[in-house]
C-alpha cells in the first residue's frame, strides 16, 4: 500500500510541475502552488492499514502516517472499573517500516491527571472522552488511552461501529484514525454486558 501511495504522490507532483511550468501568469500559479503544498499533507494523514476485529483478543488495529509521524491505534472491547462493557482506544508511536513500537512517548504523563476529560470526533460527532497517559508494562514509553466519558458517548461509538459498512473515523488531538467495523458486531454481541 505504501508503494502505491508514493507512486501516486510522485505522479501528482509531476502533474503539478507541468501545470506550473505551463502557467505564465503568477495569479494563476498560486492555486496550483497551494494545492501542491496542501494535497501531500492531507494525503499523508491516510491510514496505512486498517485491520478487522479479532475475536481472540476483542481488538482492532490501524496504522497511520501523517505530518507528526507514524502511529497505531488499538480499539479494545473491555470492562471498566464499574464492570460495564466499554470500548477503549490506545494510541501510540509506531515504526511501521520496522514493525515495532516507536522509541518515543506518545504522550507526557505529566500533562495528564488520573483521568483528564477531552473531546474526540467520531464520524463528525463530538464525544466527551476520558484520557490517560499510561506506561507500557515492558518499556519506559507511554501511550494515550481514551474512552467515552458518558454512557451516551459509549453507546454512540458502539452503534457507529455496528452500522458502519467498513470503518469509522476517529479524530483525537488533531490526528485522524480509521478503525475497522468488520467483525465488530459479532464480537460485541458475544461479549457479556457486565463483568460480575
Amino acid at each position: 500500500m505504501t508503494d502505491s501511495f508514493y507512486l501516486a504522490m510522485r505522479n501528482f507532483n509531476h502533474v503539478i510541475k507541468i501545470q506550473i511550468a505551463g502557467t505564465h501568469n503568477m495569479k494563476n500559479r498560486l492555486p496550483i502552488l497551494i494545492a501542491a503544498i496542501v494535497f501531500p499533507l492531507a494525503a499523508m494523514a491516510e491510514s496505512l492499514l486498517v485491520a478487522p476485529w479479532s475475536a481472540d483478543d476483542r481488538t482492532a488495529n490501524a496504522w497511520i502516517r501523517d505530518k507528526t509521524g507514524e502511529a497505531m491505534i488499538k480499539a479494545t472491547i473491555a470492562y471498566g472499573k464499574g464492570g460495564g462493557k466499554n470500548i477503549y482506544f490506545d494510541i501510540y508511536d509506531y515504526d511501521v517500516a520496522n514493525d515495532k513500537f516507536g522509541d518515543k512517548d506518545y504522550c507526557n504523563p505529566y500533562d495528564y491527571t488520573s483521568a483528564d476529560q477531552g473531546v474526540a470526533i467520531l464520524n463528525g460527532q463530538a464525544i466527551k472522552i476520558y484520557k490517560w497517559c499510561k506506561k507500557f508494562a515492558d518499556s519506559k514509553e507511554h501511550y494515550l488511552q481514551i474512552t467515552a466519558a458518558t454512557d451516551q458517548g459509549g453507546n454512540f461509538i458502539s452503534s457507529q461501529l455496528a452500522k458502519a459498512p467498513k470503518s469509522i473515523e476517529l479524530e483525537v488531538d488533531g490526528r485522524m484514525f480509521k478503525i475497522s467495523a468488520e467483525g465488530f458486531s459479532q464480537i460485541w454481541n458475544k461479549t457479556s454486558n457486565r463483568a460480575l
